[in-house]
């Protein structure tokens, strides 16, 4: 939920366009004030920074699709009564 609202934040600050001096006219302030988001996670997350999740995907054993498919066997296999 947190996570839509930091992008939808980010979005905001993209849209707004910039100033002059290459700052967006929308603050990071005001936007995370606007969209209920802690101003430095919106800072971070603005600057490049990956959520947790992004940051350690490489660390997983499966990719998220093979984690799903494996899930759906192992139901399908409950199904069946095989322990």
């Amino acid at each position: 939920a947190q996570e839509n609202h930091v992008q939808a934040a980010i979005a905001a600050i993209n849209a707004s366009g910039t100033k002059p001096n290459g700052t967006p006219i929308l603050s990071i302030r005001q936007a995370a004030k606007d969209f209920n988001v802690p101003r430095a996670t919106l800072q971070a997350r603005y600057r490049g920074r990956k959520t947790r999740e992004q940051a350690h995907q490489n660390e997983l054993k499966l990719t998220p699709v093979q984690e799903l498919v494996l899930m759906e066997w192992i139901k399908t296999m409950g199904w069946r009564g095989m322990p």
